[in-house]
């Protein structure tokens, strides 16, 4: 692997906060790689710069080769999806099957909402002025992204909100090294959505 980690987790880290307090600005990280990571650039250099030995996580998809990989890299441990503080949904994962593990994540508690799970979701592209409309905190008015999953996602997203501060972040990545963050303060207004 041709790469400085504590330069690129660094630049990385940067890049997922800003993400993350202006939800759906597209931020784009570089990654060079010298072998097969069995999952996008991008969704690997933010497990690298999230995940360290106090960090558990789980690969949906019972991708043992990136799981294994994860943990080599970064001394976290793998655990059921419901105590997971990150989830990584695959690229080819099924759209019910993510929407399962949407379901289990954990929401955290009232008195520690931060102990909850935050989904790495795969996409194959990520685009502004797309399908979605967000607006809440560190949003101006709105933003417009395009992401590829279903209405469905969305509506169980909704109620995995809906008792602030509990709740799930959201991180997606794509093929193209880019990321998108929509914490759990944010709402997603779907174009066209009769719900």
């Amino acid at each position: 692997m041709v790469t400085n980690f504590v330069h690129d987790t660094q630049h990385t880290y940067r890049k997922i906060l800003d993400s993350m307090s202006k939800p759906g600005k597209i931020s784009s990280v570089e990654f060079k790689l010298e072998h097969e990571l069995h999952c996008f650039p991008a969704t690997f250099l933010v497990a690298l710069t999230l995940f360290d030995a106090e960090v558990n996580f789980h690969v949906i998809a019972n991708d043992t080769k990136l799981a294994n990989l994860l943990s080599q890299y970064t001394v976290a441990t793998q655990t059921p999806i419901e105590k997971a503080d990150y989830i990584i949904v695959k690229n080819n994962t099924d759209p019910g099957d993510l929407i399962k593990t949407l379901k289990k994540g954990c929401v955290g508690t009232l008195s520690d909402p931060h102990q909850s799970a935050t989904l790495m979701v795969e996409q194959q592209n990520i685009i502004e002025n797309g399908n979605l409309e967000l607006s809440g905190p560190g949003i101006k008015e709105t933003h417009s992204i395009g992401l590829e999953v279903s209405e469905e996602f969305w509506w169980e997203r909704d109620e995995k909100i809906k008792e602030y501060p509990l709740g799930i972040d959201l991180i997606f990545t794509d093929q193209n090294s880019n990321i998108v963050c929509i914490p759990r303060t944010t709402k997603v207004h779907r174009r066209g959505a009769d719900r």
